[in-house]
C-alpha cells in the first residue's frame, strides 16, 4: 500500500457477513469503491450530529504527486465526479 505524506490508514474490523452486505450495497448507492462509501458515510454521520467537516474530506486524499487534493469548491460543484460513479454508467 502506498501512503503519501499526511495520510493515515485505518483498520476497521467487521464480520464477514457485514462486509458482504456493505460490498453488495455500495455500488447500488452510486459509490465506485468501499473506501469512498465509508468516507462519505462517516462524513454524513458526523454532519447529522452537528459536526461540520470540509466536503473535501469525503474525497480520497492524493496518493502520488500526480494527483492534487480536492478542494471544497470542487466537491460542492460536482461530488459525483470526485467520489461516486456516474449513475447508469
Amino acid at each position: 500500500m502506498i501512503v503519501a505524506a499526511k495520510q493515515k490508514g485505518m483498520i476497521l474490523m467487521v464480520s464477514e457477513e457485514f462486509l458482504a452486505e456493505i460490498d453488495a450495497a455500495y455500488p447500488s448507492l452510486g459509490y465506485s469503491d468501499r473506501a469512498s462509501f465509508v468516507r462519505a458515510t462517516v462524513h454524513q454521520y458526523l454532519a447529522d450530529r452537528g459536526i461540520t467537516l470540509p466536503l473535501s474530506f469525503k474525497a480520497a486524499p492524493p496518493r502520488v504527486k500526480k494527483k492534487k487534493a480536492v478542494s471544497d469548491e470542487a466537491m460542492a460543484a460536482s461530488p459525483e465526479k470526485i467520489y461516486r460513479t456516474k449513475r447508469g454508467a
